[in-house]
């Protein structure tokens, strides 16, 4: 929220250990995809190094100007089969609140939600045969700040008796997986902080994802 110059922030935001551009963006109150471009403008002048940056924070300096300007997910939208449901459980469960109801020809038709501190924007359409067709599947996964954060999170949802794998340690953080809403669509959660430091280009290979991360979990557990 602003007030002229003055931009409130979320408490939770400002304990965090690594900051999206978004992030920054939001503390600071500046236009999305600016921390973006004045960062990596920064870097390619030859005013920094990767060894002053952050790996999340870092740019490859190829040359950008032709490529589109984006800022990030607008919204997410899923097929649903009841409206009041599929709200009361995002509600309930993640904190959301409604935002937008669209209505045609004197019928709600969809809605829209928006979270309090820091979850993407979420739409709903009621199309019951897409709903049952596509459930199962994670079509996204919401990032949250930091381990501890998202332990809290399964703690919490596990409070509310819902059914879940809980926190396991993933290819870069850690991950809460098979969380289903009321239409069986999987929604995932991942934490922003990184266990590992990435190098400035690396491009990480995952093989076999599940027996890599249950083995490395097995090992940090066993100290």
């Amino acid at each position: 929220m602003s007030h002229g110059r003055i931009t409130y922030v979320p408490v939770s935001l400002l304990d965090r250990a690594i900051y999206s551009y978004a992030d920054v963006d939001r503390l600071v109150g500046m236009r999305p995809g600016t921390a973006r471009r004045w960062l990596e403008g920064y870097q390619c002048g030859g005013h920094g190094s990767s060894s002053q940056t952050p790996a999340l924070l870092q740019s490859d300096c190829k040359d950008t100007s032709d490529d589109p300007s984006l800022a990030g997910i607008h919204h997410l939208k899923l097929p649903v089969s009841d409206l009041a449901r599929s709200r009361a459980w995002y509600e309930s469960r993640l904190g959301y609140v409604l935002a937008v109801e669209f209505v045609e020809g004197g019928t709600l038709t969809g809605i829209a939600m928006r979270h309090p501190d820091g979850g993407p924007e979420l739409a709903f359409r009621l199309n019951p045969s897409r709903a049952l067709a596509s459930a199962g599947f994670d079509y996204f996964t919401i990032g949250v700040p930091d381990k501890e954060a998202i332990e809290r999170l399964a703690d919490h949802l596990t409070e509310l008796g819902e059914r879940h794998a809980g926190v396991h340690f993933a290819s870069i953080g850690w991950i809460l997986p098979e969380l289903h809403d009321p239409d069986g669509h999987e929604v995932r959660f991942y934490t922003i902080s990184a266990h590992r430091e990435l190098a400035e280009g690396e491009v990480i290979v995952v093989s076999d994802t599940r027996e890599t991360t249950e083995a490395a979990e097995r090992e940090l557990a066993n100290g």
